[in-house]
């Protein structure tokens, strides 16, 4: 004690003479004077374990052995079971991520390579880490914004970040933005540690209908089968329907890519229904429009024929013609005579009638759009 050296016993282990001791052998620099003496034990073996300063839940934990003389092997138990099999490791600087805070104890158990076998214990406390939930992924119509919420946190220092950019967005517990990326909130509480959770944010433009020309006629008793289309894909379409004009039967409100409903127009003039078609995808709603359906009625194919003469002489030819109404521009004409088929398809056929034959004719009209009565049967001549 109060001495300016250090005096040395280089052989500790031979007796008397032998162990070479030197007095003053260490001279301590700079008149520093020597206080204390060294421990009274030769530390041969240890093993200590290390850890990084800040403890926190969720967050990797840094574990360093130190270890004397040389590990042939190591075995971690981080005190947390349930982690399964992440509660243990043979790496000599592992690391563990504990999930919940709480005081856990670490067992680093070593086999020297003497065989020697040295086990330690150490006890950490872990802090609770801001517990951040941004929710799913959102996506919103275009020109719309949405908030973010990382959630309330007493003290804690809030940071949004754009992933894209890597700029700072917000400061605030809440975030409002209508531009797609992905944000990342990092909150940060009193004992430093830190919580995060990232979200993407997508945007949808607003659905259309493009169906051209918005409009359609058909035929009484015929599907309107409109295929709806958009400029999104994905895009679901609703519908309501309305009369209006005519007496049209058959239309109603429905959802689908699809309007498939046969209308049935009851009169002899043209109606209208009247489709507004509502385009949706998600939650982004576009602009309804009008499709308006005219539904025609039915044309009925009709024959009349009549003869160049009737009462006639026995033996006298006598022609006979047909007279058609929608027959289109191609109508085909059967001739019967007492039931049976004579003549040529013509519309109008001649021969020698006996007293008593009934002649008639079946007109098929070349039209197939609108059309009703399609065979038509001719009145019949009593010859």
């Amino acid at each position: 004690w109060d001495k300016d050296s250090i005096s040395v016993i280089n052989n500790p282990s031979l007796l008397g003479a032998a162990c070479n001791y030197q007095k003053n052998a260490i001279c301590l620099v700079a008149n520093n004077m020597a206080w204390f003496g060294f421990p009274q034990f030769l530390q041969k073996y240890f093993v200590y374990i290390h850890h990084s300063d800040l403890l926190c839940s969720e967050d990797s934990v840094n574990f360093v052995s130190s270890i004397w003389p040389p590990a042939d092997s190591i075995h971690w138990d981080f005190g947390d079971p349930a982690s399964g099999a992440s509660n243990f490791s043979r790496l000599p600087q592992p690391s563990h991520i504990y999930l919940n805070a709480g005081t856990y104890t670490v067992e680093l158990f070593v086999r020297h390579i003497d065989k020697r076998t040295d086990t330690t214990w150490h006890t950490i406390t872990i802090l609770a880490s801001p517990q951040v939930t941004l929710g799913p992924d959102r996506i919103i119509c275009s020109g719309n914004s949405t908030t973010f919420d990382a959630g309330l946190c007493s003290g804690c220092t809030y940071l949004w970040k754009n992933l894209g950019s890597g700029l700072t967005v917000g400061t605030a517990q809440t975030f409002t933005t209508g531009q797609p990326g992905t944000y990342a909130a990092i909150v940060t509480n009193t004992s430093g540690c830190i919580g995060s959770d990232t979200v993407q944010l997508s945007t949808t433009p607003l659905p259309v209908v493009t169906n051209n020309p918005l409009s359609k006629s058909i035929c009484s008793g015929e599907s309107t089968n409109i295929p709806l289309t958009s400029n999104v894909p994905g895009t679901t379409f609703h519908w309501t329907a309305n009369l209006t004009t005519g007496n049209i039967t058959g239309f109603s409100s429905d959802s689908g890519l699809v309007i498939n409903q046969v209308l049935v127009n009851s009169l002899a003039t043209s109606g209208i229904v009247t489709y507004h078609i509502t385009p949706k995808v998600g939650s982004c709603i576009g602009t309804t429009v009008d499709f308006p359906v005219t539904v025609n009625p039915g044309d009925s194919v009709k024959v009349s024929i009549s003869a160049s003469t009737n009462n006639v002489c026995a033996g006298t030819p006598v022609t006979f013609t047909a007279t058609p109404t929608n027959g289109g521009t191609t109508p085909s004409y059967v001739w019967k005579v007492n039931g049976a088929i004579v003549g040529t398809n013509l519309s109008t056929f001649t021969y020698n009638p006996a007293s008593g034959d009934l002649v008639s004719c079946v007109l098929t009209s070349s039209i197939t759009v609108c059309i009703s009565n399609n065979p038509a049967t001719s009145n019949t001549i009593l010859m």
